[in-house]
């Protein structure tokens, strides 16, 4: 069983005499003037950053309430059709006859 593997894996070699491994050449190409990174590079922030907070937190909490309204609406009409018991209390027992 192991032979059937393992042949045709050394015939390929045999008939291969290239490498069967991908060759490890970096074809990358860099610029000729490099200069060290500063921190004159970063970006600089501009505006007001309040405002741009209150703007995303405003968006934010949009979509927090849509997702909490939704999840209410869930669990409202999965209680009303019956499919989830919520056990509020303890179920009763079943009377002795």
């Amino acid at each position: 069983m192991l032979s059937r593997i393992i042949n045709p894996a050394i015939r390929t070699l045999r008939l291969n005499n290239k490498s069967v491994l991908a060759p490890t050449v970096r074809l990358a190409s860099y610029a000729g003037d490099t200069r060290p990174v500063t921190m004159d590079d970063l970006p600089v922030p501009a505006g007001d950053w309040e405002t741009q907070n209150k703007a995303k937190q405003a968006k934010n909490n949009m979509i927090l309430g849509a997702g909490l309204a939704f999840f209410i609406f869930t669990i409202i009409t999965a209680k009303a059709s019956g499919l989830i018991v919520l056990n509020y209390y303890p179920p009763e027992r079943p009377a002795d006859n």
